[in-house]
């Protein structure tokens, strides 16, 4: 055994502890807050204790205090299988002590309103919610309270490292320590969740009591605890691709900057910021005041008032790392990509004439000064010139690529997982359940299956339910969506499960039932016939009509008929869209969508529909999206009416016996549920019901309209008509979720409710923006999409070659395509990757299909 009073010299001589001074039987910070002993380190403001032998092993210093003890070296593997095997049990011991602890009990509430109310004077309101949930635990064993501290990936589902604070018959702290070793960051959910739609809001914080104290206050923010200022560096892995977040650092003021809050605070500013996040870094006014004793003054209004920004941490010069000393040669050179991207920094217009002079002149004088004119020559100027313009965009044969424009952005989800409750969506559960189940038997997301979901019930709820929007507005559950996707994807599997089955079993009965009226009809005398009219076949579907069959259909069923189709290009055409501009059927198709009465009289008959309803449907792949997003029918307004899906396809395809597995998971109630929203729908289609919105509900509605208005005129005029048509689909959509819960009775709109509307609608919202952007896509664009496209199929992850090898046809050479595949690397949309001999080209967008 390592003597106590080695291990503590050698630590005093570590850059951690240097400026730890003697005082009395101790060694003391300077700001006094950390007290260095034989026995450990303790910090008397978390109340934290690390033994001696730890804090040595985590520098690295075991093996010093070894050799000056006089004692032998650990061997390295046996040192990682005994740090290995000490990490296991812990974190078992911490896992079973957080399954033990009681929850939502009269001793766990008496002893939390004791300590955090009555000594820390956090009000009831910040903490109640964490002891129903069992965020917050006690463990009678040691009279401690708990709480678990997490790691990004499995969160609350695998708790296997706890914070535990114990406490005196007083309810007073007498010490806080943490047990295991998997966790990072103990996750405090809001108080009140953010409405749909809105970037989600994160607040990180350093302790508990800090983070309780100012909850109310932040009651829609999620809570990030570091319980140390070390793991503020973690909490970008806590946090979703879009988000804003506040940092609350303490203010010390240690002499070593490293050794302070708010820096810790500043670097990970600078992280999120260069991410992308919207983020803020604050400190207490005050030196070493946090929330807590704020709140125990009794003036943290005024504390919170007074926040500071954190100041930035001062930046080292950086050296010039384009230039390196080659000791084989014994000469300085230049790094081609460094220097490119170094040059490129500067502004120079890389399309000048004169670009390779300027390229020649910086450099050969270089900002540190060294001589770098022996390695250059004509070919080294033309790689690192070639390498800037790649990097700025400029293929080599001049022509400028929107990287920002094909990089996919990925639409808000309508699913989400909290750590909580599991898996949501905008459905009830046990309908979330068998779209989530069926997305994964076919390989495809969620959405997709959502969005199939959605266009069958309006396919099943008719024209006879109305949303009462004005005293001169009344809106139906029409939908025109068109599915973009590859021709083979499985959209015809899709549907059919996500309620087409249904569909289509009804229309039969519907059929069968006309069919014995028809034979009942024809078995009849002329005299029982007078009166009479002869049946028609009743149906509320179709896959295939011109324009002139859909109306008479429509007029035999005023409720409605859909256009339900695997290729929504084949419906355009046969509705008349692509007849040489001759005719009016554009118009008339348009005023389809409208839902307001529609007259198409011909010879001999007079047909007049009084209310019409014709949903659309259908998938057309992306190559002949133009098709339907062009300048034609973006004039006319056609493209406008249309909602996008973009279904992801999985990139690894599941196996059979895991497609079978997966369906036979479907239980019989979430394959109930289903049947009989449909089923209800269904029946009640001949009736006629009016529905309203709560008040709430409508100034939901008001304020997303209004949003969507003031987009409309920032948008290109291209999607100005979109965005206007997706103010209507606001309401729409409001009677189609509306059926969902089951209750056609029901006729006014909740909030919740709308709240689901306003997430899926921030869905095709996004969709839209999408398809717009992918038909103003140049050639080259195009081809960077092919590549995007090619990755994700792969599993964002491939060998250069094998992508050139499927390419090769749309580039004209693999040559070619290679050029093309080092310009988006370079660009950051690819990244290279070696692994051992081999290259390969990773996807930096995320791939996963969430099933």
């Amino acid at each position: 055994m390592i003597p106590q009073e080695v291990l503590l010299e050698v630590l005093l001589e570590h850059s951690d502890f240097k400026d730890f001074e003697k005082k009395g039987n101790d060694y003391r910070d300077h700001s006094g807050a950390q007290s260095l002993t034989k026995k450990g380190l303790k910090d008397f403001k978390s109340d934290e204790f690390t033994g001696l032998f730890k804090l040595a092993k985590s520098r690295n210093l075991l093996d010093k205090a070894r050799i000056r003890a006089g004692l032998d070296e650990f061997k390295s593997k046996q040192l990682k299988a005994k740090n290995f095997q000490t990490s296991t049990e812990n974190s078992d011991i911490a896992k079973k002590i957080w399954e033990h602890a009681e929850v939502n009990t009269e001793q766990l509430r008496s002893e939390a309103e004791q300590y955090l109310g009555e000594h820390r004077k956090i009000p009831l309101g910040a903490y109640e919610d964490l002891m129903v949930s069992g965020f917050l635990r006690f463990n009678e064993k040691d009279n401690s309270l708990i709480y678990p501290i997490v790691n990004s990936e499995t969160k609350f589902k695998d708790v296997r490292k706890i914070q535990r604070i114990y406490l005196n018959d007083k309810g007073e702290k007498t010490l806080k320590m943490m047990l295991g070793n998997s966790g990072k960051i103990s996750i405090i959910p809001p108080i009140k969740q953010a409405l749909s739609g809105v970037v989600p809001a994160f607040l990180a914080i350093e302790g508990l009591e800090s983070a309780l104290s100012v909850r109310s206050h932040f009651e829609s923010s999620e809570i990030l605890v570091t319980n140390c200022k070390a793991n503020l560096k973690h909490v970008p892995n806590f946090l979703p691709r879009e988000a804003s977040v506040l940092i609350l650092s303490d203010h010390d003021i240690n002499k070593m900057p490293n050794q302070n809050g708010q820096t810790d605070a500043a670097h990970l500013r600078t992280v999120l910021k260069e991410k992308g996040y919207s983020v803020e870094a604050k400190m207490s006014a005050e030196p070493k005041v946090d929330a807590n004793d704020a709140i125990q003054e009794g003036r943290l209004n005024q504390w919170l008032n007074d926040l500071i920004d954190v100041p930035e941490v001062p930046k080292k010069p950086k050296p010039t790392d384009w230039i390196w000393f080659n000791q084989n040669c014994n000469q300085w050179q230049i790094k081609k990509s460094l220097a490119a991207t170094a040059f490129r920094e500067t502004g120079v217009d890389l399309l000048d004439a004169e670009v390779e002079k300027k390229l020649l002149e910086f450099l050969q004088a270089p900002p540190c000064g060294n001589d770098v004119s022996i390695s250059l020559n004509s070919q080294s100027l033309r790689d690192v010139l070639n390498l800037a313009r790649i990097g700025s965009g400029i293929l080599l044969t001049n022509e400028k690529i929107d990287w920002d424009l094909v990089q996919e952005k990925q639409s808000p989800s309508l699913y989400w997982i909290t750590d909580l409750y599991g898996f949501h969506s905008i459905f009830p559960e046990l309908i979330t359940n068998y779209l989530k189940k069926q997305a994964k038997a076919l390989d495809v997301d969620f959405d997709s299956a959502a969005l199939e979901m959605l266009m069958s019930l309006s396919v099943a709820i008719g024209g006879n339910k109305l949303l009462k929007v004005d005293d001169d507005w009344e809106e139906k559950a029409c939908l025109w969506l068109a599915t973009v996707a590859p021709s083979g994807f499985g959209k015809t599997h899709l549907t059919s499960r996500c309620g087409g089955s249904i569909l289509e079993d009804y229309q039969r009965q519907l059929w069968e039932r006309s069919q014995s009226d028809l034979d009942a009809y024809e078995l009849m005398d002329s005299e029982e016939r007078k009166g009479r009219s002869k049946p028609v076949r009743k149906r509320f579907m179709e896959h295939s009509l011109t324009l002139e069959q859909l109306m008479v259909l429509h007029v035999d069923n005023p409720a409605g008929v859909a256009v339900v189709t695997d290729e929504l290009r084949v419906v355009l055409d046969g509705l008349g869209q692509y007849k040489s501009g001759k005719g009016n059927d554009v118009a008339k198709l348009l005023s389809l969508w409208n839902g307001k009465s529609f007259s198409n009289p011909v010879t001999g008959q007079d047909r007049f529909i009084p209310s019409v309803y014709v949903p659309v449907s259908g998938g057309i792949q992306n190559d002949l999206l133009q098709k339907l997003v062009n300048d034609a029918n973006t004039a006319d307004g056609l493209a406008a009416r249309f909602l996008f899906g973009f279904p992801r396809i999985s990139p690894i395809p599941s196996n059979p016996y895991e497609r079978r597995s997966t369906t036979e998971s479907v239980l019989p109630n979430e394959r109930e549920a289903v049947r009989k929203v449909f089923e209800c729908t269904l029946l009640d289609r001949e009736e006629k019901r009016i529905y309203h919105l709560q008040p709430g509900a409508q100034a939901l509605i008001d304020e997303k309209a209004h949003h969507l208005d003031i987009i409309a005129r920032e948008v290109s005029p291209a999607l100005f008509s979109s965005y206007r048509k997706l103010r209507t689909y606001l309401y729409r959509f409001c009677l189609l979720l509306h059926h969902l819960q089951n209750q056609p009775d029901q006729v006014e709109i909740s909030v919740d409710t709308v709240t689901n509307v306003l997430r899926l609608m921030s869905h095709l919202e996004s969709n839209t923006c999408k398809a717009f952007g992918l038909v103003g896509l140049s050639i080259h664009e195009q081809r960077v999409q092919k590549v995007l496209d090619k990755l994700h199929l792969l599993g964002g992850k491939a060998k250069p070659e094998m992508i050139k090898e499927s390419l090769r046809r749309t580039f004209g050479s693999k040559r070619e395509c290679g050029l093309f595949l080092d310009q988006m690397a370079a660009n950051g949309i690819l990244r290279k990757q070696t692994d051992g001999r081999e290259q390969f080209l990773i996807l930096n967008t995320n791939t996963e299909v969430p099933n």
